[in-house]
């Protein structure tokens, strides 16, 4: 949702970017509607377009299936931290990046 990741959602498909998202969205539909997403990345995208993408990836999963394999990273990140730093004794600085980690994943604009 735009409220809460801080951009208008759509503006990385008016920019062209392909996102972690949009790959899991590529990879999860059949081939006839992946030549399609294909044909309509190939150039600018109406806002009708970009609607009506938005929508497949919230209704494939994938925005669900980018936020698993984020908190997977974050919590990779976080194991290790642990490992570097003594996590029975941590020190301010582990203490800092454990905390960046979690914040990565969880922040709201």
């Amino acid at each position: 949702e735009e409220r809460v990741a801080g951009k208008n959602l759509g503006s990385d498909l008016r920019q062209g970017k392909i996102t972690l998202p949009l790959i899991h969205l590529l990879e999860g539909v059949g081939d006839a509607e992946r030549a399609t997403l294909r044909d309509l990345l190939a150039a600018p995208l109406s806002p009708e377009q970009q609607a009506w993408m938005r929508a497949r990836v919230i209704d494939e999963g994938a925005a669900d299936a980018a936020l698993e394999r984020a908190a997977a990273y974050v919590q990779s990140a976080r194991n290790r931290l642990a490992e570097t730093f003594d996590a029975k004794a941590p020190s301010p600085i582990w203490e800092r990046l454990d905390l960046l980690a979690e914040y990565i994943l969880r922040r709201r604009r």
